[in-house]
């Protein structure tokens, strides 16, 4: 996959084991770039001139396929998104095989237990009998149980059920290196690998690179591309 944006000659281009390292030394430029990449990921893709295709040229959608995280602080792995799309896959196995004649017996239980509630009561009332199952799931809180501990692990969990659940192959994170020192920055690298997850860390000054994993792309203060 290729990321290109007309304002830059520099073509991010995404492979296994390598993250794409982008240092915008002017806060300026910083913060039009950032915003502009966020939008396309969570609001609309016209706000933003960042195109993303695959390898065989066909533009992807960013809000698909990639997520940007500027507040480590705040990740939730059980956020609507990411239950929405839990809870429908959820209902998608509970209409396959033997599932699909529990869900039914269940179902026509919560109907039957409905009639006899509402024909008890004083007041003239109807219901509807078209259930949907993946409100049993609101119901009862299901949701994806948390082991992490630290701010980078909460990290590494999010991006592994945003990746499973909703899709996401490609994760931005905005001044990483601000909370983070090199051996964890180096370990998250590792733990991307493994879970064969793209990156891109945008970063408005570093005091270091890690050539290991590192593809760094500069555009310095007088707005030189350095590459």
């Amino acid at each position: 996959m290729k990321l290109v944006h007309p304002d830059f000659e520099y073509k991010i281009e995404f492979e296994e084991n390598k993250f794409n390292l982008i240092i915008l030394e002017d806060k300026k430029v910083f913060l039009k770039y950032t915003e502009e990449i966020y939008n396309q990921c969570n609001i609309s893709e016209e706000m933003g001139g960042f195109v993303l295709s695959d390898d065989k040229g066909k533009i992807q959608k960013l809000s698909k396929v990639a997520d940007i995280i500027v507040d480590i602080y705040n990740l939730d792995i059980n956020n609507r998104k990411i239950l929405t799309k839990l809870y429908s896959n959820l209902r998608e196995l509970s209409n396959q095989d033997e599932l699909y004649i529990e869900t039914g017996k269940i179902v026509s239980e919560i109907i039957r237990y409905v009639d006899l509630v509402t024909n008890e009561a004083e007041y003239s009332l109807e219901y509807s009998v078209e259930f949907d199952v993946s409100e049993l799931f609101k119901i009862t809180d299901v949701k994806f149980e948390s082991y992490s501990s630290t701010i980078i692990e909460r990290l590494c969990e999010y991006v592994n059920v945003s990746s499973q659940i909703l899709g996401k192959r490609i994760f931005i994170f905005v001044n990483m290196r601000n909370f983070f020192d090199r051996d964890v920055i180096e370990e998250f690298y590792r733990y991307l690998s493994y879970k064969k997850i793209f990156a891109i860390m945008i970063e408005n000054s570093i005091d270091y690179t890690i050539q290991d994993y590192e593809k760094v792309f500069v555009l310095d203060s007088d707005l030189c591309e350095i590459y």
